[in-house]
Order: C-alpha cells, then structure tokens, then sequence
C-alpha cells in the first residue's frame, strides 16, 4: 500500500515477442508502413514512364503523319486534329506548369 502523498512510478511494459520483431524490422528497413510507401513510390514512377511512352508514341503517330506521304496515313484529318489538340495541350499544361512553379517559388 503506498502513503497519501506517495507518487508511484509506472510499470513499464514488458517486452513481447511480437514488439521484439518489430523493433528488428524497424533496425532493418522493414517494417510495413515502408514497404507500403516503397510499392506506391514504384507505382508511381511506373504511372509516370507509361505516361510518357504514351504521348512519345502520339508524338510518333503524329510526326508520321506529317512527313508521310497519303498512301501511309492511317488516321483522317479529324483523328489526326484530335492528336493534334491532345499533343497541343500537354505541352501547354507542361509551360503552365512550369511558369507556375517558378512565379510560386520566388
């Protein structure tokens, strides 16, 4: 029994199995949460690449229709304005953004 007045220190826990591998995990890198954070950070510079291949493979397309002669077009002049329109845009959205980040950051 402890006195009125008397401050009693807490018991700290005891060490389980499961917080022991945790602990081993952390001093390792390989604990879930970045496991979780590493797999997104990958998916997302994969979302990133296809992204990329994608509008290389427009710009291709488009190129091709620029210097090839009727005979190897495959797209009509609509498809081929649409293609347009859509390369037109991410290059705009790329400058905007671009100016964007500098007007931001001064």
């Amino acid at each position: 029994m402890t006195t009125p007045g008397q401050v009693v220190p807490e018991q700290e826990p005891e060490a389980t199995a499961q917080a022991n591998l945790e602990v081993i995990g952390m001093a390792r890198g390989e604990l879930r949460a970045e496991s979780v954070a590493n797999h997104l950070h990958w998916a997302g510079i994969l979302i990133l690449w296809c992204a990329m291949a994608g509008f290389v493979a427009l710009g291709g397309v488009w190129l091709w229709h620029e210097i090839a002669s009727d005979k190897y077009r495959f797209l009509t002049a609509e498809e081929n304005r649409d293609l347009q329109t859509v390369l037109a845009t991410a290059v705009g959205s790329s400058f905007v953004t671009g100016a964007a980040k500098k007007w931001i950051g001064k």
